[in-house]
């Protein structure tokens, strides 16, 4: 199990450090090129549970709450908790 975590750790650290240094911000990313990011790292996760014979995640979408936070920071301009 340690070594499946610390396989997770380096996978998400390579694919996070190689996204920052060979694309533009994520907010300058299409919804289909964010989608297709989210998928490649989905893809790496799921390569390493089923070496480390895990059973399969499942993408959930978000709750109601989750969608009530973010559409009322975008038109607020505050995050949670801001003052």
């Amino acid at each position: 199990m340690k070594s499946f975590l610390m396989s997770l750790v380096l996978a998400v650290t390579t694919i996070s450090a190689y996204s920052q240094t060979t694309q533009p911000s994520t907010s300058e990313w299409s919804a289909k090129s964010k989608r297709a990011a989210e998928d490649a790292v989905a893809d790496r996760i799921e390569m390493m549970r089923a070496a480390a014979k895990r059973p399969a995640l499942k993408r959930v979408n978000p709750s109601v709450s989750e969608l009530e936070l973010v559409y009322t920071a975008a038109f607020t301009g505050k995050r949670l908790f801001d003052q």
